[in-house]
């Protein structure tokens, strides 16, 4: 089974596909307000990678701008979020910084208002990307009702704002959502990758059934596909067998009257067979609902079958956020040492990450 990186999927709708919606022709209003943005904001940005002019930005403002990084995820919202946050405070103050670099004109107020739309359709995915390529705590469980959490939250902003420009971005980039993740979000149990997602999600004692579904409403239709996905978590502890543990009744063996078939005995063994799967579905079902009705969040030990399932489902997931933080480190990889082996390049991280222990203990 095939799964796509989440977090990377998420980017290309920051990314890739938000500069296709921009390419559109009902959203020209729109990418002027973009492209005289980032000119401003790309000349401020330039200068803090340079030593000098970004000691004269620091001095000016007593701390130092964020700017986005082509190989971080989320470095354009950050940026932009910066210059917001810190916006009433320093106004005046980037528009001295601005007549020292003497490129361009400094913000004015239409730039502040595309950033705050930038920032406030961004922010879901922004948010849920943070979330998918960290490293702790990232089971495969929070995939599925993340998603779902985007699409209620961009919904929920369209029908909210008064922006009709924020309105318009925000339908775009909610289109492109239920493109990529269409499956997800229609919850099409007929893909194994959702039947997984769906049976991650519940088996996740900090989630269970406890998350908001996008596109239902009807409390009828939500219970019906309750029992649906209750259904699944039910068949794959089946399947992996996870409740292999529990206690069945004795199976005779046939094996000593096979000279003289006993065919009453034979149907009897099958109805003890019966009884015995029957009472083990019983006791599936059973362990379903009070783990689904616990209110415990954190503790699986007493649920023992739904810990099992919990192992099998909630791996980690898969991102390369790491890999590529990993490799974001010019230091390490340059034009000299592009042939490091494994063991030497392995070495090399290490000291690179534990550089300020290693100088501690120098002194």
């Amino acid at each position: 089974m095939h799964v796509s990186c989440g977090s990377h999927s998420l980017s290309l709708i920051a990314a890739a596909d938000y500069v296709t919606i921009l390419k559109e022709k009902e959203y020209t209003a729109l990418k002027q307000m973009h492209y005289q943005f980032m000119s401003k904001a790309s000349v401020l940005w330039s200068a803090m990678k340079r030593p000098k002019s970004s000691e004269e930005i620091k001095e000016i403002l007593s701390r130092s701008v964020v700017y986005p990084v082509e190989t971080r995820w989320n470095s354009l919202f950050d940026a932009i979020g910066d210059l917001l946050k810190h916006r009433d405070k320093e106004k005046f103050l980037l528009n001295q910084i601005f007549k020292k670099l003497g490129k361009c004109d400094p913000f004015t107020a239409n730039d502040y208002r595309y950033m705050q739309i930038y920032r406030n359709v961004m922010e879901p995915i922004a948010k849920t990307i943070d979330i998918l390529q960290g490293e702790k705590d990232t089971h495969y469980g929070i995939f599925l009702p993340s998603i779902h959490s985007i699409y209620i939250k961009l919904t929920n902003l369209i029908w909210q704002t008064n922006d009709a420009l924020e309105k318009k971005l925000g339908n775009a980039v909610l289109a492109k959502l239920d493109f990529r993740f269409k499956k997800f979000i229609d919850i099409d149990l007929s893909h194994e990758v959702v039947r997984f997602a769906v049976v991650a999600t519940l088996s996740h004692p900090q989630l269970k059934l406890d998350w908001k579904i996008a596109k239902k409403s009807d409390p009828e239709e939500i219970t019906e596909l309750n029992k649906v996905m209750i259904a699944l978590v039910k068949n794959a502890i089946l399947k992996h067998n996870c409740h292999s543990h529990l206690n069945s009744s004795d199976q005779s063996s046939a094996s000593d009257s096979c000279d003289k078939p006993n065919l009453k005995y034979m149907f009897i063994e099958r109805n003890d067979n019966q009884t015995a799967a029957a009472s083990i579905e019983k006791t599936i079902d059973t362990q379903i609902t009070l783990y689904l009705n616990s209110p415990s969040r954190d503790d699986l030990e007493q649920f023992v079958i739904m810990k099992k399932l919990f192992k099998i489902h909630n791996t980690v997931l898969p991102s390369s956020a790491p890999v590529e933080r990993l490799f974001n480190m010019p230091s390490i990889i340059s034009r000299s040492r592009f042939n490091l082996n494994d063991e030497n390049f392995e070495n090399a991280v290490v000291l690179k990450v534990n550089r300020q222990k290693l100088s501690l203990l120098e002194l």
